[in-house]
């Protein structure tokens, strides 16, 4: 039974009612976990942080990830019990609370604040709170002391800024050429739909290790089936078996939102080490009793002993799990490095109290013309994306400039004077025809041929030939390609308004990549800036240009606007994911096949 719904976790506001989870609960999750002789120590532990936390003061949606108070026991070739707690503030606001906190621990525990201080900037900007407070994780295994983990928002500072916060803690930990991956497999669709939404930083392992995880709103198990594919352990099917024996509601899932997290522990990051999804079963079942059941067929699927499991959900119940529903929230699957299976079962603290079930969120369309220029205008600038941002922290490299120019050359100029011609003359509005066309006599020189843009192009092409790869071939040139197919399904669209909608986000972009294109020229003192004379034409041609774009949109009829952001949105997918794409060329290692 599909229960479309998210479920939202009422917890308790005094630390008596989290009472009664220790003792008799918590010695059973620990023998459930084949813990029993560290249960003194997970006592101990647990009681400490609860004094540390926020005792459910902040608001958290358990279909967002994690509860305020929740329990976590993995089943596979080893046991693992986890807790996690939301931190309050501790000896000050915001960050400086939280270095306490953190600090205080670290006196009698094996963890190391200085990994948060590494990133304390990022993610506690001037002027911003998190949309929730911070969470540690403390874990325990056969062999090894207690691991911590915490999590934060990567989103602190807007969701389209989320990119940027995590592909700088990804840099900062070593991880340099992790960022490709995460955009063409973990967000590929978008931040409309693939939701950046946590990031865990181990503070006790040897060598850096961070989690990254994405909410995917209304996917399909093939959109998971491709994230898990991520990592070099996954075998192909392995999302489609194991959400077929969780009884899933056939191909697509429209409810609670499932999580991917992509776990770096080794490396440069080209490719995460672990991928795990996790899957809201509350949202899919009517009862405790069918996610028992459930569950028990997802481990069995893979050959997962279940001993304990049943046992750890009675600790909760105070008996066999039956009509009720809120003593597991998520199931999670992953493969570990050595390819072995592992299931995590989330199990939130309630209390007692009484689970609250309401619809998904949706994020609202853009309605209204200016809600899709401003979007593109204002907060999802193309200049957000973390490419960009680390060439403009780093001294100007003129071999990362020809990548970009090149895989340019080879999508936009060679193909935009035609894409334009092309929507023009399926324009049926006369002055939507004129702007289009004027756009078209601007590109083609302005009737100077000698001045088209694709010959300007070539020449600044020429100019920056001392900086080009000693090997092209196709891997080089990739990012072209991927752009050259995405621009065919947005410019090329049969409804005309996809392809307005494109040209409107593509001249804002446009205008915005120029400016940036050229701020880079100037910051170099290797080639004279007069010669890139295409360059310096489109910074002040492509303001206007953005204006006529914004022109285009609010000529465009009421019923034709959802098709018009549709076509905005899609060409802004695929300018973000040509930026991707030329960041790997720039930063990762060439494949050797």
């Amino acid at each position: 039974m599909t229960v479309n719904s998210r479920l939202k976790q009422n917890h308790p506001a005094h630390p008596n009612g989290l009472a009664q989870v220790s003792g008799a609960r918590l010695r059973s999750l620990c023998a459930a976990s084949g813990l029993t002789h560290q249960f003194d120590q997970a006592q101990q532990l647990f009681d400490e942080l609860i004094e540390l936390s926020s005792q459910g003061q902040a608001t958290a949606e358990v279909g967002d990830g994690l509860s305020a108070f929740e329990f976590s026991v993995t089943f596979g070739a080893s046991r693992e019990l986890s807790l996690v707690v939301a931190l309050r503030d501790g000896e000050g606001p915001g960050s400086a609370g939280l270095g306490a906190l953190l600090g205080k621990l670290a006196h009698t525990h094996e963890l190391d604040p200085k990994r948060f201080a590494a990133v304390e900037d990022l993610f506690f900007p001037e002027g911003r709170r998190p949309t929730f407070a911070a969470r540690l994780s403390v874990s325990f295994a056969e062999g090894r002391a207690p691991r911590f983990s915490l999590y934060l928002d990567p989103a602190v500072s807007g969701v389209t800024l989320a990119p940027l916060c995590v592909e700088r803690t990804l840099v900062r930990f070593g991880f340099s050429a992790a960022w490709p991956i995460i955009g063409q497999r973990l967000t590929l669709r978008g931040p409309d739909t693939d939701t950046l939404k946590y990031v865990a930083i181990d503070l006790s392992s040897a060598e850096p290790r961070v989690e990254v995880y994405a909410r995917h709103q209304s996917c399909t198990v093939a959109d998971l089936e491709l994230a898990a594919s991520a990592a070099p352990t996954h075998r192909a099917g392995d999302i489609a078996g194991f959400l077929q024996a969780l009884s899933a509601p056939g191909a697509e899932l429209d409810g609670l939102p499932p999580l991917t997290c992509y776990e770096f522990s080794s490396g440069t990051g080209a490719r995460p080490n672990r991928v795990r999804l996790e899957f809201p079963i509350c949202g899919y079942a009517a009862t405790d009793r069918a996610i028992e059941q459930s569950t028990l067929a997802g481990l069995a699927h893979f050959s997962i002993p279940s001993d304990g499991y049943s046992a750890a959900l009675s600790a909760l119940a105070d008996g066999p799990p039956e009509r009720g529903l809120g003593l597991q929230t998520h199931v999670a699957f992953a493969r570990e490095a050595d390819g072995t299976p592992s299931v995590r079962v989330r199990l939130p603290f309630r209390a007692g109290t009484p689970v609250v079930v309401a619809s998904p969120d949706r994020g609202a369309p853009a309605s209204g013309v200016m809600a899709v220029v401003d979007r593109y205008e204002s907060w999802d600038q193309i200049t957000n994306h973390p490419f960009l941002h680390r060439l403009r922290s780093e001294p100007v490299n003129l071999h990362h400039i020809w990548n970009i120019l090149a895989n340019f050359q080879g999508s936009i100029s060679k193909t935009f004077s035609q894409r334009l011609a092309l929507i023009a003359s399926r324009v049926d509005d006369p002055e939507t025809r004129f702007i289009v066309t004027d756009l078209l006599y601007d590109e083609m020189g302005s009737g100077d041929y000698s001045l088209a843009h694709v010959n300007l192009f070539a020449n600044m092409m020429k100019v920056i030939e001392p900086w080009k790869p000693s090997v092209i071939d196709d891997w080089t040139m990739s990012p072209a390609k991927r752009f050259n197919r995405s621009m065919d399904e947005t410019y090329g669209n049969p409804d005309i308004n996809v392809a307005l909608g494109a040209i409107v986000s593509g001249e804002i972009f446009g205008k915005q990549f120029d400016q940036f294109l050229g701020d880079e020229i100037r910051r170099q003192n290797q080639v004279d800036p007069a010669l890139f004379v295409w360059v310096t034409l489109h910074e002040s041609l492509e303001v206007t240009h953005a204006g006529e774009g914004a022109d285009i949109a609010r000529l465009v009829p009421a019923e034709g606007l959802e098709a018009m952001a549709r076509g905005a949105y899609g060409l802004s997918l695929g300018a973000w994911g040509f930026l991707t794409d030329v960041y790997e060329i720039c930063y990762s290692e060439r494949p050797k096949t």
